[in-house]
């Protein structure tokens, strides 16, 4: 089997989700596996630049003027992730068909990718915070700052009725 196919027999597992296109504000310069990046080049000829936490945030280059994903069909694992966990939850109400991965699901298939694009270091890591609770913590802070998000989000939107 080939890197790409077995990247799209993991892509395969994930559950479905009938995205609307409205998060495009959503889709960023972010960094994913070497394989992945290369591969974008090499069918769609989009170069997504290497992001780091101190680059600013900038569209993704994937874009088109319409605001639709050109590479959609290839898109990297951590677009694919989006919607499907309630820390990456669409902010324009697509949720996946059977409910949300739970966080820890979603890092496992973020290490499973970077395995199979031989970033075993990547992946042992993210496993390895899995089993330390390290993660477990991260994804406590991440859910909150969701749930405070969608708390916001629902005053927000209870106060535009009341005054219409």
């Amino acid at each position: 089997m080939t890197i790409h196919e077995t990247l799209d027999a993991i892509y395969a597992e994930l559950p479905a989700i009938e995205c609307r296109g409205q998060c495009h504000d959503s889709c960023t310069n972010i960094d994913m596996t070497g394989v992945e990046r290369r591969r974008i080049v090499q069918v769609a000829g989009v170069t997504i630049p290497r992001r780091t936490v101190h680059d600013p945030v900038m569209p993704c280059p994937a874009l088109t003027m319409f605001k639709r994903c050109s590479v959609y069909e290839i898109r990297p694992l951590i677009c694919r992730l989006w919607g499907l966990t309630r820390v990456m939850r669409c902010s324009y109400g697509c949720v996946p068909e059977g409910g949300y991965l739970p966080e820890p699901v979603a890092l496992e298939y973020i290490a499973r990718v970077h395995e199979a694009a031989g970033e075993h270091d990547r992946a042992a890591e993210i496993r390895a915070g899995l089993a330390d609770g390290s993660l477990a913590a991260w994804e406590a802070r991440q859910r909150a700052a969701a749930n405070w998000r969608e708390f916001n989000e629902v005053r927000d939107q209870r106060r535009a009725e009341a005054a219409s």
